[in-house]
């Protein structure tokens, strides 16, 4: 599933968002990574390019090891190789490491899992435009903008709903409710019952995001909180759960990019 964390930038103030949200498996994106890179000199020098890349989503510098995170969405293992190799190709970057995403296990903006059917027409593609643009569109008005009846859109939205294809969410600011630290961390599990783990740490309230993955890391997370000693009592509990052998974080101080929406014209019906 697509992640839709939110930007602490362009968030609205106040109300939520309401927007509906689909899964990148509806638009071929089948490859998706998150990249630490180590470098020397000016940090700006190499997130300016990165976040010109169509399919880089997330662009951040940070503070810890890396310097720079960065997330890929693409359409294939060749095209994320490409992106990886422009990307390592930039200077001053030193190193480029790769956790590929295998499964999300918790999205607080989106759902996980993959849909159920990938089956939609031409019509199916207006209703998810406009749903995009505006999740809290009446039926009435949603069935005028794509020609159907009230009715016929209700059930076009629910089945899309129902098979997991977008989902209806509102997005909110979190720094209206004092979360402004935001942290992300790599795992090191000891393979004996990593499926548990990685559940328990999903529990967790700060927790925003959760991946499994492989390369790097055996999974890439998020965590959200109001203060920083938040952000260490859960990498502390984090770290003295069985099963967890090694954690490494880093902490947000400037969201260079956060764009997840792709243009949906690039849908074309699917049977």
């Amino acid at each position: 599933t697509e992640i839709y964390t939110l930007s602490l930038h362009d968030a609205l103030p106040i109300s939520p968002r309401i927007v509906g949200c689909r899964t990148p498996t509806i638009l071929g994106v089948t490859a998706l990574a998150h990249l630490t890179i180590t470098h020397s000199g000016d940090a700006a020098s190499i997130t300016a390019p990165i976040a010109e890349l169509q399919d880089a989503v997330f662009v951040s510098i940070v503070v810890g090891r890396p310097g720079i995170v960065a997330e890929l969405q693409c359409r294939d293992i060749e095209t994320l190789d490409r992106a990886l190799t422009t990307i390592r190709a930039l200077e001053p970057v030193r190193r480029v490491e790769t956790a590929i995403y295998t499964r999300v296990l918790k999205n607080t903006s989106a759902p996980v899992g993959q849909p159920s059917s990938l089956e939609f027409d031409s019509i199916d593609v207006q209703v998810i435009g406009q749903l995009q643009r505006d999740g809290r569109i009446p039926f009435a008005e949603l069935a005028k903008r794509v020609a159907l009846s009230p009715s016929a859109a209700r059930t076009r939205v629910l089945r899309l709903i129902d098979v997991g294809l977008i989902q209806i969410t509102g997005i909110l600011n979190p720094t209206v409710f004092g979360m402004t630290e935001m942290c992300g961390f790599d795992l090191t599990l000891d393979g004996r019952d990593d499926e548990t783990v990685l559940r328990q740490i999903a529990r967790m309230e700060n927790v925003d995001y959760l991946a499994a993955s492989i390369g790097r890391a055996d999974a890439v997370g998020t965590l959200i909180a109001r203060q920083r000693s938040e952000i260490r009592c859960s990498l502390e509990s984090i770290r003295q759960l069985a099963g967890v052998t090694g954690v490494e974080s880093w902490v947000h101080v400037d969201l260079v990019k956060e764009r997840y929406e792709r243009p949906i014209e690039s849908l074309s019906a699917r049977r």
